[in-house]
């Protein structure tokens, strides 16, 4: 399952009606950890200065891999926990479909 695919199948359980870049910003920043200091600093892999809305874009609507600095940003900051809580609230075949998500992190 490719990331935009698996951005649309939680899309239930993201807050707020956000489209777009401020979609993917508020799916990211729900599987990694920054503290209220860290935000919209280089230090949040969600924030604008750590990646474009056009880059988001992308991500968000075809078959686009992540860069090497973004996937190392999230990476660093990731919270599995959370990533799987996301994953538990979806409905059974969202679910199912996301457990691909948890295999290539293993």
């Amino acid at each position: 399952m490719q990331f935009h695919q698996w951005a649309k199948s939680v899309r239930p359980v993201v807050p707020g009606n956000l489209h777009g870049p401020s979609y993917a910003r508020e799916l990211i920043s729900m599987f990694t950890t920054v503290n209220e200091g860290e935000w919209n600093t280089r230090n949040d892999p969600t924030s604008t200065a750590s990646i474009s809305d056009d880059v988001l874009t992308s991500l968000m609507s075809r078959d686009a891999g992540f860069s090497k600095g973004l996937a190392n940003a999230i990476y660093s900051r990731l919270n599995i926990d959370n990533l799987i809580c996301l994953i538990e609230d979806l409905d059974e075949p969202a679910r199912i479909s996301s457990v691909s998500i948890l295999r290539v992190l293993e």
